[in-house]
Order: C-alpha cells, then sequence, then structure tokens
C-alpha cells in the first residue's frame, strides 16, 4: 500500500525444474480530494467569468501539486471519465450552476478522487450617482429637515425594490460598521452636511455599492416691499 517501485518475483517450481519470472511494479499515490467552498461572486450581470483554478489549492489541500493536476466537469460522469473538461475560465449558465472538480495523479490519471462545489451569482446593486440636495433657508434659521426616501427612490432606480435595502450614516466609520444610521426625516446642524449612503442586498449583505451626497442648505432671499414709482 504504500507507494514506490517495487521488484516482484514469482517463482515456480515441479520435481525436475524451476523458472523465476519478475516484474517491475510501480505503486501511484491517490490524491484525496479537500472540501471546496462555493465559488460565489458579486455582480450587477446574470453572467460572470469564473476562474476555476482559483480552487485548485482548496482541493489539493497540503498534498504535493507538482504531483497532481485538477479539472473541472459539467457532470460526475464526466469527471469520472475525465472527458469534456471545461475551460479554465468558465461562463456560467445559470445564476446556480453545479460543477464537478476531478484530482488525479499526474503520472497516473487512473488513481482520482471527485467532488463538486457551486458557482453562484449573487445579485449586486446598479449604482446610480447622486447628486447634492440645495435648499434655501426661507425661514432664515440655518435648519432643513430633508426628507431623505426621496433619494432612497433614485438610489434604488433600476434596482428590485424588494432585494435591496438602503440606509444612510453620517460619518465613513459609520457607514462600515453599519452604526447609527440616519432616519429618513433629517435635520441638519450645519450648513452643509455630507451623507454616506449604502445599498445592500438583503440575502447577501456582503453585495453593496455605496457614496455619498451633500446636504446644504443656503440662506433665503427676502423680497421688501417697495413704494410705486
Amino acid at each position: 500500500s504504500t507507494t514506490g517501485d517495487y521488484s516482484v518475483s514469482v517463482t515456480v517450481t515441479t520435481a525436475t525444474e524451476s523458472s523465476t519470472d519478475t516484474k517491475d511494479i510501480t505503486i501511484y499515490e491517490v490524491p484525496t480530494v479537500n472540501t471546496v467552498t462555493n465559488f460565489e461572486v458579486c455582480t450587477a450581470n446574470s453572467n460572470h467569468e469564473f476562474q476555476l483554478s482559483d480552487k485548485d489549492a482548496e482541493i489539493i489541500g497540503t498534498q504535493n501539486a507538482a504531483d497532481f493536476q485538477v479539472r473541472y466537469f459539467p457532470s460526475l460522469i464526466e469527471a469520472e471519465n475525465n472527458t469534456n473538461a471545461l475551460p479554465n475560465v468558465y461562463t456560467n449558465t445559470s445564476q446556480t450552476e453545479t460543477l464537478f472538480a476531478r484530482i488525479h495523479n499526474i503520472n497516473n490519471p487512473g488513481c482520482y478522487d471527485t467532488t463538486s462545489f457551486d458557482l453562484i451569482i449573487q445579485k449586486a446593486p446598479i449604482v446610480n450617482t447622486q447628486e447634492d440636495w440645495t435648499v434655501c433657508d426661507t425661514d432664515m434659521d440655518g435648519a432643513h429637515t430633508f426628507d431623505l426616501s426621496q433619494k432612497t427612490t433614485t438610489i434604488l432606480a433600476g434596482n428590485d425594490a424588494s432585494m435591496f435595502t438602503v440606509s444612510y450614516y453620517e460619518s465613513q466609520a459609520d457607514l462600515d460598521a453599519k452604526t447609527n444610521p440616519i432616519a429618513n426625516n433629517f435635520t441638519n446642524t450645519n450648513p452643509t452636511t455630507e451623507v454616506f449612503w449604502l445599498i445592500e442586498n438583503n440575502s447577501y449583505p456582503t453585495c453593496y455599492e455605496e457614496g455619498t451626497f451633500s446636504l446644504e442648505v443656503i440662506a433665503g432671499v427676502t423680497a421688501n416691499t417697495t413704494t410705486n414709482f
């Protein structure tokens, strides 16, 4: 059961004579397939070019990569027969697609093992650039209550509103930590306030986009009453 090169002899003896035959035998290492994680990407498109070789290291694990080859197939039968291997750069045909990997000994492809994993497209949001929001301070108090739900509508444009959520923050640090979100009815305390917005996939929070816009309150203008000329 130990891999290596061996010389094996057999001797046949009769009452009057004896004959010996020798064969050289090589025992090759059978690979062990390691657990492989699903291949997930965030994209706004339905298809993606997956670099399948990125999974080689997971499948080979601590085994000597120089002794083994990993190939990828659309079905288990094709993986076992080592036929119709997929190209290294492969474009998925559905949002979730199962592929089969075969690892075999380079010196003896008959020594192999197989496994499977999924290619998964996680829907990323479409990004809509947001313009700054400027209002006139008509009552001259320096403050204005902004209804941020109006910005939510423009941020979600082109996206499935049931799939994505928009939230707002007063700093990049709050956005990164997803803490202290701003309420939709936001009243400024400074003449200019930078707002950080986040749109993320409800099912896959790692699929998100972010951006900023400014809220600006500028002094209003009063037209004084004048006498007739």
